[in-house]
């Protein structure tokens, strides 16, 4: 029955809640059926046909509302006039307006008879509603149970409260099966005596969907009218939040008890109206209460258990507390029924209502013997602490928390007696902050970085703050170190300390002097800088190390292996070795040139030297060393051992071509002796004064003309027997390295060089190093020629090119703007042995140079240029 009234009230709800034309539409469709199932039933239309019309009307009326049955009422008039009454009983007019007027008086009494039934319905709604949303609000459900039956009826909270779906059949035992197990004996045996007429009005806890609940149930019986049993109505609460408050509230007391007694402090309070006063359990243990009769102690009898001493005090700040003038704390000794004596530290307060009317003391009780004793033993060791600041190099104050000198120690007094002047002013009394005002307003700075640091001391900003400062006095100047720091204990203010480090400053300034001139003659020799923890293997590489190799600092990592895979694989083997052996000590010093690979894929000449840092066992644990990019060093040294190959390669050439340009000479002077000889002997043989002995002389002068031929023979030989190597070289690159050789000579930087190489040239059969040496001697002559001419001279030009009448040579020339040759010279003499236009050398360069060139299948010769200069052109061949 509730289920069906429920359903109504949802249809009523969701029809109410349509547009108004929906409900009259509504309307028009049921008389729209009343009238299609009275025309074709003819019983209906013969005999009744305002029934079904009566039907619908009352169904308009109670689903659509009073003015929709209204409109179904005049809609089923028309209908059953036009269809049916007209039709059928034309020849009785008077009837048909008396069935009519009937209609209408039935419909009315129908549509008003429905209407207060659908008022009352909505009535009935409406209160079900407010009742529901009112045991939502209240968290109460209510329930009704026929007894008889073991049947119950719940209400929409009641089924929240209790977690059971709406619908769900309901009884007794579906009711305990909700119940805490705990609990189910107890309410079981309630509601049993409440069967029996005792009050039924319980707590107790439910499982919902696994949560824990607490309910209050109370219930009332019902009996029919000869007394019998028919059921119980009853309403059942949610406390949950209520017990869970209780159990908070219990807990707090519970721990509010044991931090009373874990601080010792106890709390009492006493109503005013009454005069009741009510203690905790700590606050009956600290005067020794320990039995109820001392629970109602009388003022009087409370100050028995006082010092006699303190009673006259107790009292007058009672009756201070009493008139509301929340005096302090007070102290006080208690003789406990025990015999024991305890210091106790009373606190208290009157709280008042709104009008301002006396409440209530409220106040707490803390036992303070052990703080007693321990501040006699504070009191106690101040002379040790004394005894201990005045022991201290550092000059000690003492400041209270306005900033006042409390006490300074013996060397404080000491120091500001003997220097007298603004230190006095510093002295047990005065203001610490004032005296640092008065010296910053007067520019003293440091007394204004010190004002900064204690004002944010006392403003809690930060608890210690250090600081150094230098100080003018009569043994010249000071160096002090200030630190200051805030206390909040026994004593609460500032201690400040000075320090002399005038000692210490001055190693720190010789220290920073010493690091800087390190710095500038690192810095002047570009020397990079490692440190090497041998015992965990980090690296410390400096940034001057990695920008030696064209890194950034952060482009290069800090690692062993890093470094060791930037070894030339030449050099790798033995740099390890060598570091290897020098920490085992199997080498004394630590110095190595090798090579490291560049970013840009290069290699660099680095020339290390390192030494160890060793434990107190002797054990190396630590390596550092510098570094020094050592590459045009390197360079230098290979180019002097160049030079020398190739002055030695000249002196060879010289020596040879002197020898031949010697051998030249003598063989004619030579050949003719040994023709004169030989005529001579023929004369000599024709006929002579003594034929023999002018025969011996000219045979022994041709034998000394053939053996002096035969040596000159012999030691040309000898100076040609070493002959120059052939191998491919690539003749621009020996342009380049030339012309390299030749910018380290400043006499010449005066001239510009210009190159104007050929590409793709193919490599060349020659000598390098006799190449470079023709070369060497081709520039610098034109050099030397245009340093001779002066301001006029300008450019020189170096140039390779593939020779113009045979393909498989290459052509370099050497162009300068030099003085040149004079028009009556021949070229070719420049060529010539010993022949030379300076005022200095032997005039073999060009024939030397010549020479080689020859040697190794090429030639040369000299133009003059159109402007000025000469232009010197070999040519050799390419190689196969």
């Amino acid at each position: 029955m509730v289920t069906h009234s429920v359903k109504t009230q949802a249809i009523l709800d969701y029809v109410d809640g349509q547009p108004v034309w929906v409900r009259y539409g509504l309307a028009f469709l049921a008389v729209s059926a009343a009238a299609v199932a009275t025309f074709y039933i003819p019983v209906l239309g013969l005999r009744a046909p305002f029934l079904l019309f009566f039907f619908a009307i009352i169904q308009a009326t109670f689903w659509f509302g009073l003015h929709q049955g209204i409109f179904a009422m005049l809609l089923s008039l028309f209908v059953a006039n036009s269809y049916f009454l007209i039709p059928l009983c034309i020849s009785t007019p008077d009837d048909i307006v008396v069935l009519n007027i009937g209609f209408c008086i039935l419909s009315a009494v129908m549509i008003a008879t429905t209407g207060f039934h659908r008022r009352l319905t909505k009535t009935l709604r409406d209160s079900r509603y407010d009742l529901n949303h009112a045991q939502a609000v209240g968290q109460i459900g209510s329930w009704r149970m026929n007894v008889q039956a073991n049947e119950l009826y719940w209400s929409d909270q009641n089924h929240r409260i209790f977690g059971i779906p709406k619908g769900t059949p309901m009884s007794y035992e579906t009711f305990l099966g909700c119940v805490h197990p705990d609990d189910l004996e107890y309410v079981d045996r309630m509601w049993r005596a409440c069967l029996r007429g005792e009050p039924y009005d319980i707590e107790h806890r439910l499982m919902v969907a696994g949560e824990l609940k607490w309910v209050r149930e109370k219930a009332e019986l019902e009996f029919d009218r000869n007394g019998q049993l028919i059921g119980a109505f009853g309403t059942t609460q949610d406390i949950s939040r209520r017990k869970q408050a209780e159990e908070q509230l219990k807990e707090s007391q519970r721990l509010l008890a044991e931090s009373q007694a874990i601080a010792h402090i106890g709390s009492w309070t006493v109503d005013m109206a009454s005069g009741r006063v009510n203690w905790s359990e700590e606050g009956l243990r600290l005067y020794g209460i320990v039995s109820d009769s001392h629970l109602n102690l009388t003022f009087e009898q409370f100050l028995a258990l006082l010092d006699a001493e303190h009673r006259p005090a107790m009292r007058a700040w009672v009756e201070s507390c009493a008139a509301g003038d929340n005096p302090a704390e007070i102290e006080f000794r208690v003789h406990k029924p025990d015999g024991s004596i305890r210091w106790l530290q009373g606190r208290g307060k009157l709280e008042t209502g709104p009008d301002g009317e006396a409440v209530r003391m409220v106040g707490t009780v803390q036992d303070i013997t052990e703080l007693k004793q321990a501040m006699e033993v504070v009191r106690a060791g101040e002379a040790f602490v004394r005894d201990l600041l005045n022991s201290l190099p550092e000059h000690v104050v003492l400041l209270d928390q306005q900033g006042k000198v409390t006490s300074v120690n013996e060397p404080w007094e000491r120091f500001a007696r003997e220097q007298g002047g603004s230190v006095c002013e510093l002295s047990v009394g005065a203001n610490y902050l004032d005296v640092c005002r008065r010296w910053s307003a007067a520019g003293d700075s440091g007394a204004s970085k010190a004002l900064n640091g204690l004002e944010s001391l006392f403003a809690g900003q930060r608890q210690e703050f250090f600081m150094e400062y230098p100080c003018p006095t009569a043994d010249g100047l000071l160096w002090f170190l200030m630190h200051a720091k805030r206390v909040n204990h026994s004593f609460e203010g500032v201690i400040i300390t000075h320090l002399d480090i005038t000692e210490h400053k001055a190693a720190e300034i010789m220290l920073r002097e010493t690091e800087a001139r390190l710095a500038l003659t690192v810095e002047a020799v570009h020397a990079a800088y490692w440190d090497w923890d041998l015992e965990t293997q980090a690296l410390y590489l400096s940034p001057e190390w990695k920008q030696q190799i064209g890194f950034d600092e952060h482009e290069l990592a800090n690692c062993w292996d890093e470094w060791e895979s930037r070894l030339h694989p030449e050099d790798r083997d033995m740099v390890v070795t060598a570091t290897e052996n020098y920490i085992a000590g199997g080498q004394q010093d630590y110095e190595l040139e090798f090579r490291l690979r560049h970013k840009d894929g290069s290699y660099r000449w680095i020339h290390a030297r390192g030494g160890l840092l060793r434990d107190q066992a002797n054990h190396p644990y630590r390596m550092l060393g510098i570094n020094l990019d050592v590459t045009e060093y390197m360079k230098s040294r290979e180019l002097a051992q160049r030079r020398d190959k190739m002055e030695h390669s000249f002196r060879l050439s010289v020596a040879t071509q002197t020898a031949s340009a010697i051998a030249h000479e003598l063989n004619q002077p030579l050949t003719a002796i040994n023709s004169y000889a030989d005529v001579a002997l023929k004369l000599l043989q024709i006929g002579s004064p003594d034929p023999q002995k002018l025969a011996h002389v000219l045979e022994s002068c041709g034998q000394q003309a053939r053996r002096a031929a035969e040596v000159i023979r012999q030691l040309l030989d000898q100076l040609q027997q070493t002959k120059a190597i052939r191998e491919a070289v690539d003749i621009n690159l020996s342009v380049k390295e030339a012309l390299e050789f030749i910018l380290r000579y400043k006499e010449f930087d005066a001239f510009q060089i210009e190159l104007e190489l050929a590409i793709d040239l193919p490599l060349v059969m020659a000598n390098s190093l006799q190449v470079q040496k023709v070369l060497l001697n081709l520039i610098g002559n034109g050099l030397e020629a245009m340093r001779e001419r002066g301001e006029d001279a300008e450019i020189m030009t170096v140039s390779t090119r593939r020779a113009e009448g045979d393909p498989d040579m290459v052509q370099v020339t050497v162009c300068d703007s030099g003085k040149g040759v004079a028009d009556g010279i021949p070229l070719r003499t420049l060529f010539q042995p010993f022949y030379t236009t300076k005022s200095t050398g032997l005039g073999m360069g060009l024939a030397i140079s010549r020479s080689l060139i020859q040697s190794f299948g090429g030639s040369m010769w000299a133009e003059r240029n159109a402007d000025s200069g000469l232009s010197i052109h070999f040519t050799l061949p390419f190689a196969k």
